[in-house]
């Protein structure tokens, strides 16, 4: 499987609250340290489904869940595993900041998806990423990444008519290096 060069950044998603700086790879994993401000929502419900996603808990509380909707907590020195194909969604589930470090393996198109999500979030006014940018960045990427918020029909449907459009309006310059 592909991965795109390594190149260390940190992304912040003024909306979530969430901050992770890409800090290496090695035996292919993606590492990354983070966390999220106070009481912060966190990431949306969501699937690797290639890839195994870790995370420790430094400082503060994380709460978690899976699709059953059980809410779990977990504290410094705790760590949360999710497998591929496991959906999950995460939080501070503290009014401290929350601090993390953990790894994606393999890495694939974690960091590009993610800072483009991220990158997208921040310019719209809203927590989501800008429309044009999720039907290109969850169509293109499908078969790593899934948003289980978004209906599965607009997925389906609405997201490649939304693509092929915007790439006749020219929205996706932006995502010409793509990998």
């Amino acid at each position: 499987m592909l991965s795109e060069p390594f190149k260390s950044t940190t992304i912040h998603n003024r909306h979530t609250g969430e901050t992770l700086t890409f800090t290496h790879m090695e035996d292919n994993r993606l590492y990354a340290a983070g966390g999220a401000a106070p009481n912060s929502p966190g990431a949306p419900m969501h699937v690797h489904r290639w890839q195994e996603e870790v995370i420790e808990v430094v400082a503060g509380k994380m709460g978690y869940a899976l699709l059953d909707g059980v809410e779990h907590i977990t504290h410094a020195g705790d760590v949360a595993s999710f497998p591929p194909g496991q959906a999950h969604r995460w939080w501070n589930a503290s009014d401290q900041p929350l601090v993390t470090r953990g790894y994606v393996s393999p890495p694939l198109h974690t960091q590009y998806f993610l800072t483009q999500i991220f990158e997208s979030s921040n310019a719209n006014s809203k927590s989501a990423p800008l429309i044009w940018d999720a039907a290109f960045l969850l169509t293109r990427y499908r078969d790593e990444y899934d948003m289980l918020e978004i209906p599965p029909f607009v997925k389906r449907y609405f997201f490649p008519i939304l693509v092929r459009v915007g790439h006749l309006l020219g929205k996706y310059d932006k995502f010409k290096d793509a990998p």
